[in-house]
Protein backbone atom coordinates (compact mmCIF):
# COMPACT_ATOMS: atom_id res chain seq x y z
CA UNK A 1 0.00 0.00 0.00
CA UNK A 2 1.29 3.42 -0.62
CA UNK A 3 1.60 6.74 1.62
CA UNK A 4 -1.35 9.75 0.90
CA UNK A 5 0.41 12.19 2.94
CA UNK A 6 3.81 12.42 2.23
CA UNK A 7 5.08 16.11 2.13
CA UNK A 8 5.19 16.24 -1.92
CA UNK A 9 2.45 17.40 -4.20
CA UNK A 10 1.65 13.85 -5.00
CA UNK A 11 2.17 11.34 -2.76
CA UNK A 12 1.39 7.25 -3.87
CA UNK A 13 5.18 6.37 -5.12
CA UNK A 14 6.81 3.45 -3.69
CA UNK A 15 9.82 5.71 -2.79
CA UNK A 16 8.02 7.72 -0.93
CA UNK A 17 7.53 7.92 3.22
CA UNK A 18 4.68 9.14 4.72
CA UNK A 19 1.72 8.35 6.64
CA UNK A 20 -1.84 7.14 5.43
CA UNK A 21 -3.22 4.23 3.04
CA UNK A 22 -4.06 4.67 -0.81
CA UNK A 23 -6.63 2.03 -1.74
CA UNK A 24 -6.69 -0.63 -4.55
CA UNK A 25 -8.23 2.13 -6.65
CA UNK A 26 -5.69 4.99 -5.63
CA UNK A 27 -6.43 8.22 -3.66
CA UNK A 28 -7.39 11.38 -3.97
CA UNK A 29 -4.61 12.66 -3.04
CA UNK A 30 -2.11 10.07 -5.71
CA UNK A 31 -2.67 10.00 -9.37
CA UNK A 32 -5.01 7.79 -11.08
CA UNK A 33 -4.41 3.92 -9.42
CA UNK A 34 -3.34 1.32 -12.23
CA UNK A 35 -6.73 -0.83 -11.37
CA UNK A 36 -8.76 2.34 -11.78
CA UNK A 37 -7.43 3.28 -15.60
CA UNK A 38 -7.97 -0.31 -16.43
CA UNK A 39 -11.46 -0.83 -15.24
CA UNK A 40 -11.99 2.78 -17.34
CA UNK A 41 -10.37 1.75 -20.58
CA UNK A 42 -12.60 -2.12 -19.74
CA UNK A 43 -15.62 0.23 -19.77
CA UNK A 44 -14.59 1.99 -23.25
CA UNK A 45 -14.46 -1.13 -24.84
CA UNK A 46 -17.15 -2.87 -23.96
CA UNK A 47 -19.34 0.51 -24.99
CA UNK A 48 -22.53 -0.19 -26.58
CA UNK A 49 -22.65 1.27 -29.69
CA UNK A 50 -18.94 1.23 -29.55
CA UNK A 51 -17.32 5.23 -29.70
CA UNK A 52 -16.30 5.85 -32.76
CA UNK A 53 -12.69 6.99 -31.51
CA UNK A 54 -11.56 8.16 -28.35
CA UNK A 55 -8.98 10.58 -27.82
CA UNK A 56 -6.11 10.18 -24.61
CA UNK A 57 -4.23 13.39 -23.62
CA UNK A 58 -1.28 13.21 -21.74
CA UNK A 59 -0.70 15.95 -18.79
CA UNK A 60 2.25 17.86 -17.25
CA UNK A 61 2.07 19.70 -14.07
CA UNK A 62 1.27 23.14 -15.78
CA UNK A 63 3.17 25.86 -12.93
CA UNK A 64 6.79 24.04 -13.85
CA UNK A 65 6.99 23.06 -17.46
CA UNK A 66 10.01 24.12 -18.61
CA UNK A 67 11.06 22.06 -22.08
CA UNK A 68 14.92 23.36 -22.07
CA UNK A 69 15.64 21.41 -18.60
CA UNK A 70 17.00 17.78 -19.36
CA UNK A 71 14.61 16.10 -17.06
CA UNK A 72 11.53 17.46 -18.96
CA UNK A 73 13.54 16.12 -21.81
CA UNK A 74 13.86 13.04 -20.36
CA UNK A 75 10.25 12.72 -19.21
CA UNK A 76 8.91 13.75 -22.96
CA UNK A 77 10.82 11.17 -24.45
CA UNK A 78 9.55 8.26 -21.78
CA UNK A 79 5.77 10.06 -22.93
CA UNK A 80 6.97 9.09 -26.61
CA UNK A 81 8.04 5.66 -26.06
CA UNK A 82 4.84 4.83 -23.76
CA UNK A 83 2.25 6.36 -26.35
CA UNK A 84 3.91 3.85 -28.71
CA UNK A 85 3.87 1.06 -26.54
CA UNK A 86 -0.16 1.75 -26.30
CA UNK A 87 -1.47 3.33 -29.89
CA UNK A 88 -0.11 3.00 -33.43
CA UNK A 89 1.95 5.96 -33.57
CA UNK A 90 3.20 7.23 -36.81
CA UNK A 91 7.17 8.03 -36.97
CA UNK A 92 6.49 12.01 -37.20
CA UNK A 93 4.00 11.72 -34.54
CA UNK A 94 6.72 9.75 -32.31
CA UNK A 95 8.74 12.63 -33.01
CA UNK A 96 6.76 15.39 -32.57
CA UNK A 97 5.21 13.97 -29.14
CA UNK A 98 9.09 13.00 -27.75
CA UNK A 99 10.06 15.93 -28.48
CA UNK A 100 7.45 19.08 -27.97
CA UNK A 101 4.28 17.12 -26.80
CA UNK A 102 2.64 17.88 -29.69
CA UNK A 103 1.14 15.70 -32.28
CA UNK A 104 -1.69 15.31 -35.44
CA UNK A 105 -3.81 12.32 -36.13
CA UNK A 106 -6.96 12.17 -38.86
CA UNK A 107 -9.15 10.05 -37.22
CA UNK A 108 -11.21 9.42 -39.90
CA UNK A 109 -12.31 10.89 -43.20
CA UNK A 110 -12.72 14.76 -42.55
CA UNK A 111 -11.95 14.63 -38.41
CA UNK A 112 -8.26 15.81 -38.11
CA UNK A 113 -7.17 16.09 -34.62
CA UNK A 114 -4.72 18.55 -33.40
CA UNK A 115 -3.37 17.88 -29.88
CA UNK A 116 -0.87 21.34 -29.30
CA UNK A 117 1.53 22.22 -26.00
CA UNK A 118 -0.08 25.35 -24.56
CA UNK A 119 2.17 25.79 -21.74
CA UNK A 120 4.59 27.85 -24.10
CA UNK A 121 2.53 31.04 -22.53
CA UNK A 122 0.46 29.48 -19.92
CA UNK A 123 0.51 32.78 -17.54
CA UNK A 124 1.13 30.35 -14.75
CA UNK A 125 3.91 28.45 -15.86
CA UNK A 126 6.83 29.98 -13.89
CA UNK A 127 9.14 28.87 -17.05
CA UNK A 128 6.94 30.57 -19.54
CA UNK A 129 9.31 33.67 -19.63
CA UNK A 130 11.78 30.89 -21.15
CA UNK A 131 9.62 29.54 -24.21
CA UNK A 132 11.23 32.38 -26.48
CA UNK A 133 14.94 30.76 -25.84
CA UNK A 134 13.13 27.60 -27.29
CA UNK A 135 12.97 26.86 -30.20
CA UNK A 136 9.93 24.58 -30.33
CA UNK A 137 7.90 27.29 -29.80
CA UNK A 138 8.00 28.71 -32.91
CA UNK A 139 8.48 24.96 -34.20
CA UNK A 140 4.86 24.37 -32.79
CA UNK A 141 3.94 27.85 -34.60
CA UNK A 142 4.88 26.76 -38.12
CA UNK A 143 3.43 23.02 -36.60
CA UNK A 144 -0.18 24.54 -35.73
CA UNK A 145 -0.01 27.06 -39.57
CA UNK A 146 0.68 24.19 -41.80
CA UNK A 147 -1.52 21.58 -40.59
CA UNK A 148 -4.58 23.95 -40.07
CA UNK A 149 -3.53 25.00 -44.37
CA UNK A 150 -3.59 21.22 -45.34
CA UNK A 151 -6.53 20.49 -43.33
CA UNK A 152 -8.97 23.34 -45.05
CA UNK A 153 -6.70 21.96 -48.56
CA UNK A 154 -8.69 18.43 -47.63
CA UNK A 155 -11.81 19.44 -46.32
CA UNK A 156 -11.16 18.32 -42.28
CA UNK A 157 -12.48 19.62 -39.37
CA UNK A 158 -9.88 20.20 -36.85
CA UNK A 159 -10.45 19.19 -33.02
CA UNK A 160 -7.84 20.10 -30.21
CA UNK A 161 -8.35 17.26 -28.00
CA UNK A 162 -7.75 19.51 -24.94
CA UNK A 163 -11.22 21.46 -25.45
CA UNK A 164 -12.97 18.63 -27.58
CA UNK A 165 -16.39 20.56 -28.64
CA UNK A 166 -15.38 23.59 -29.76
CA UNK A 167 -18.07 25.52 -31.27
CA UNK A 168 -18.17 29.42 -31.95
CA UNK A 169 -17.09 30.84 -29.22
CA UNK A 170 -17.68 28.07 -26.69
CA UNK A 171 -15.30 25.64 -25.45
CA UNK A 172 -15.96 22.59 -22.99
CA UNK A 173 -12.70 20.93 -21.31
CA UNK A 174 -13.49 16.98 -20.60
CA UNK A 175 -12.60 15.78 -17.16
CA UNK A 176 -9.50 13.89 -16.19
CA UNK A 177 -9.07 10.29 -15.04
CA UNK A 178 -6.42 11.51 -13.14
CA UNK A 179 -7.54 12.29 -9.39
CA UNK A 180 -4.94 14.88 -7.70
CA UNK A 181 -6.65 18.15 -8.44
CA UNK A 182 -4.70 20.11 -6.23
CA UNK A 183 -2.82 20.33 -2.91
CA UNK A 184 -5.73 18.14 -0.60
CA UNK A 185 -7.75 18.54 -3.10
CA UNK A 186 -9.07 15.80 -5.71
CA UNK A 187 -11.95 14.17 -8.30
CA UNK A 188 -13.30 11.33 -8.98
CA UNK A 189 -12.03 9.78 -12.45
CA UNK A 190 -14.18 10.49 -15.09
CA UNK A 191 -14.39 10.55 -18.59
CA UNK A 192 -16.88 11.68 -21.45
CA UNK A 193 -18.56 10.10 -24.60
CA UNK A 194 -19.29 13.10 -27.09
CA UNK A 195 -22.01 13.40 -29.65
CA UNK A 196 -21.25 14.18 -32.95
CA UNK A 197 -22.81 15.20 -35.88
CA UNK A 198 -21.54 12.49 -38.48
CA UNK A 199 -21.71 14.68 -41.34
CA UNK A 200 -20.43 18.27 -40.26
CA UNK A 201 -19.05 16.94 -36.58
CA UNK A 202 -20.64 19.61 -34.45
CA UNK A 203 -20.63 18.40 -31.10
CA UNK A 204 -24.74 17.50 -30.31
CA UNK A 205 -24.25 16.63 -26.57
CA UNK A 206 -22.24 14.28 -24.35
CA UNK A 207 -22.70 11.49 -21.41
CA UNK A 208 -20.20 11.48 -18.22
CA UNK A 209 -19.17 8.62 -16.37
CA UNK A 210 -17.44 8.15 -12.84
CA UNK A 211 -15.89 6.07 -10.29
CA UNK A 212 -16.26 6.64 -6.47
CA UNK A 213 -13.06 6.34 -5.16
CA UNK A 214 -13.88 5.88 -1.90
CA UNK A 215 -16.84 3.85 -2.45
CA UNK A 216 -14.45 1.11 -4.53
CA UNK A 217 -11.98 1.04 -1.87
CA UNK A 218 -14.97 0.28 0.46
CA UNK A 219 -16.58 -2.37 -1.70
CA UNK A 220 -12.87 -3.74 -3.66
CA UNK A 221 -14.73 -3.46 -6.42
CA UNK A 222 -14.78 -0.20 -9.15
CA UNK A 223 -17.92 0.77 -10.88
CA UNK A 224 -18.27 2.96 -13.41
CA UNK A 225 -21.24 4.86 -13.27
CA UNK A 226 -22.98 7.51 -15.38
CA UNK A 227 -22.86 10.85 -13.85
CA UNK A 228 -25.27 12.95 -16.15
CA UNK A 229 -26.31 13.83 -19.46
CA UNK A 230 -25.14 17.20 -20.37
CA UNK A 231 -28.42 18.96 -22.15
CA UNK A 232 -30.61 17.38 -19.23
CA UNK A 233 -28.29 18.07 -16.58
CA UNK A 234 -28.67 21.66 -17.28
CA UNK A 235 -32.07 22.20 -19.51
CA UNK A 236 -30.38 23.43 -22.53
CA UNK A 237 -31.78 22.86 -25.95
CA UNK A 238 -28.05 22.42 -27.56
CA UNK A 239 -24.77 23.58 -26.78
CA UNK A 240 -25.28 27.02 -28.93
CA UNK A 241 -23.25 29.63 -28.00
CA UNK A 242 -26.34 31.64 -26.87
CA UNK A 243 -27.44 28.98 -24.71
CA UNK A 244 -24.26 28.38 -22.61
CA UNK A 245 -24.22 32.31 -22.28
CA UNK A 246 -27.82 31.40 -20.76
CA UNK A 247 -26.61 28.83 -18.55
CA UNK A 248 -23.18 30.83 -17.17
CA UNK A 249 -25.40 33.66 -16.07
CA UNK A 250 -27.66 30.88 -14.27
CA UNK A 251 -24.28 29.46 -12.12
CA UNK A 252 -23.36 32.89 -11.37
CA UNK A 253 -26.82 33.98 -9.79
CA UNK A 254 -28.41 30.78 -8.96
CA UNK A 255 -27.62 29.53 -5.72
CA UNK A 256 -28.90 25.93 -6.42
CA UNK A 257 -27.71 25.99 -9.94
CA UNK A 258 -23.92 27.04 -8.89
CA UNK A 259 -24.21 24.30 -6.45
CA UNK A 260 -25.12 21.75 -9.01
CA UNK A 261 -22.07 23.25 -11.29
CA UNK A 262 -19.46 22.80 -8.19
CA UNK A 263 -20.59 19.08 -7.66
CA UNK A 264 -20.34 18.16 -10.90
CA UNK A 265 -17.05 19.81 -11.61
CA UNK A 266 -15.50 17.86 -8.84
CA UNK A 267 -17.12 14.95 -10.26
CA UNK A 268 -19.17 14.25 -7.12
CA UNK A 269 -16.17 13.88 -4.80
CA UNK A 270 -15.63 13.61 -1.07
CA UNK A 271 -14.79 16.39 0.82
CA UNK A 272 -14.84 18.71 -1.79
CA UNK A 273 -14.48 22.02 -0.87
CA UNK A 274 -17.56 24.03 -0.96
CA UNK A 275 -18.24 28.06 -1.06
CA UNK A 276 -21.03 29.07 0.75
CA UNK A 277 -23.72 31.05 -0.51
CA UNK A 278 -22.68 34.74 1.26
CA UNK A 279 -19.16 34.04 -0.30
CA UNK A 280 -19.16 35.76 -3.61
CA UNK A 281 -15.78 35.69 -4.44
CA UNK A 282 -15.30 32.17 -3.66
CA UNK A 283 -18.18 30.99 -5.99
CA UNK A 284 -16.69 33.40 -8.44
CA UNK A 285 -13.36 31.56 -8.41
CA UNK A 286 -15.38 28.69 -10.15
CA UNK A 287 -18.06 30.93 -11.98
CA UNK A 288 -15.78 33.14 -14.23
CA UNK A 289 -13.85 29.98 -15.32
CA UNK A 290 -17.09 29.32 -17.34
CA UNK A 291 -17.45 33.05 -19.33
CA UNK A 292 -13.14 34.18 -19.16
CA UNK A 293 -10.53 31.39 -20.56
CA UNK A 294 -7.37 33.77 -20.99
CA UNK A 295 -5.93 33.98 -17.12
CA UNK A 296 -6.17 38.08 -17.76
CA UNK A 297 -10.10 38.48 -18.54
CA UNK A 298 -10.50 36.12 -15.79
CA UNK A 299 -8.58 38.29 -13.14
CA UNK A 300 -10.39 41.04 -14.39
CA UNK A 301 -14.07 38.55 -14.00
CA UNK A 302 -13.29 37.97 -10.75
CA UNK A 303 -12.44 42.15 -9.72
CA UNK A 304 -15.91 42.77 -11.67
CA UNK A 305 -14.11 44.53 -14.16
CA UNK A 306 -16.19 42.01 -16.75
CA UNK A 307 -19.74 41.68 -16.45
CA UNK A 308 -21.34 37.93 -15.79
Amino acid sequence: NSVTNCGYTICCRSNLTGNGTAGVFGSYNCDAAEPTVRVLLDFIQNMKPAPAFFVYVETYPTSSYDRLNKNTQTLLKSFGEQWSSMFHVLPDQLSTISKHAYYTALIMPGLRILAINPLYDYLYNVFAFRSELDPAKEEQRQFIRHTLQTARQNNEKNRDPDNLDKTTGVSLAAPSVTTYFGSNLGVNPSIRVYKMDSATFKPLDYDQYYISIPESNEKGVAEVKKHYTFTEEYQLADLSPSNFEALSNRIHTNWTEYQKFEANFYVLADDRPSCSKEDTLCRKRLTCQTRESKPLRYAACLLDKIGI
